[in-house]
């Protein structure tokens, strides 16, 4: 399964070569009986990629990826509804841009990750990249 190599420096040309090489490898989709997962056998989404084995949980699965940021995010363990708490993933450990609103209160993390859910079912790895390409565009961003 590959894992992105990134940090809070990364540009969005070294996210977007992550995601590209992710995809080149066969990443992508990450889902199971048609649902959307971040992590699945061999398998990660777009944002999947950049949860580290050392962060990531099951009870992520079914949260958004603004969620899993989110200690008061809850989840439900079989029986009872919990907090994330110490689950929940750090901002401090990814860029800046990746939080960042555009006009209609949509984080570029949020866009991504609808990109992959959104032709998960009809895969297709050229009109993905172009998608994930334009999504970083509409951020302000120009990755090749």
């Amino acid at each position: 399964m590959y894992r992105a190599n990134f940090n809070p420096n990364s540009t969005p040309q070294e996210i977007y070569d992550e995601i590209k090489n992710a995809a080149e490898a066969g990443s992508f989709p990450s889902q199971k009986n048609s649902e959307c997962l971040y992590r699945c056998e061999d398998r990660a989404c777009l944002f999947g990629i950049f949860i580290p084995d050392s962060r990531y949980s099951p009870v992520l699965e079914g949260l958004t990826s603004q969620a899993v940021f989110d200690k008061n995010t809850q989840y439900y363990d079989g029986s009872q509804c919990l907090p994330l708490g110490n689950l929940a993933l750090n901002r401090e450990d990814y860029p800046t841009f990746f939080f960042v609103k555009n006009r209609i209160d949509e984080t570029l993390i949020k866009r991504l990750q609808s990109v992959h859910d959104n032709i998960a079912t009809l895969w297709n790895k050229e009109e993905f990249l172009e998608d994930v390409r334009e999504a970083f565009k509409a951020f302000g961003y120009i990755v090749v």
